[in-house]
């Protein structure tokens, strides 16, 4: 079992910045040799999210989970994160867009966990979003952890 998995949130002041930051951590994950999935349960967002990380994002490769071959893609966007998603691609990573559904918080508490980052990228100027990521963050952070319990460094 590896050391409990660093959970960062992304603050973001308008819809259009949830886009490009999710974009931007995308890029900092292929750039850092890892593999990661991108949650986002809003379907045209999701979409929007695809085309432009082809088109802004500097041509990054992805696919939807669904799609033939998961193994063969470094980034695999979801509408929810389950833990076959995560070996699908060997991910190490989850991106997850303006809500944490209570399988990926099982996810990242969980003893035998993949994952090695969780980073939650958010709508500030959306109340209710902020209210379910201001629970987020104390749940994850009341979470029982069985290993390494020291905060990251980094």
């Amino acid at each position: 079992m590896s050391a409990r998995p660093i959970v960062g949130f992304y603050r973001c002041d308008s819809a259009d910045l949830v886009e490009s930051t999710a974009i931007a951590l995308c890029r900092q994950t292929l750039k850092a040799g890892l593999r990661g999935n991108v949650i986002w349960d809003d379907k045209a967002a999701r979409g929007k999210l695809s085309r432009s990380m082809w088109l802004k994002g500097g041509f990054l490769a992805h696919a939807e989970a669904s799609d033939p071959h998961p193994e063969w893609q470094p980034l695999l966007l979801s509408g929810e994160w389950t833990p076959e998603l995560a070996k699908g691609n060997a991910a190490g990573i989850v991106i997850a867009v303006n809500d944490l559904a209570p399988p990926l918080i099982a996810g990242v508490r969980a003893a035998d966990s993949v994952l090695e980052k969780l980073l939650l990228v958010f709508d500030a100027s959306d109340p209710e979003c902020v209210e379910r990521c201001r629970l987020h963050w104390k749940t994850l952070n009341d979470a029982p952890t069985t290993g390494d319990t020291s905060a990251p460094t980094s």
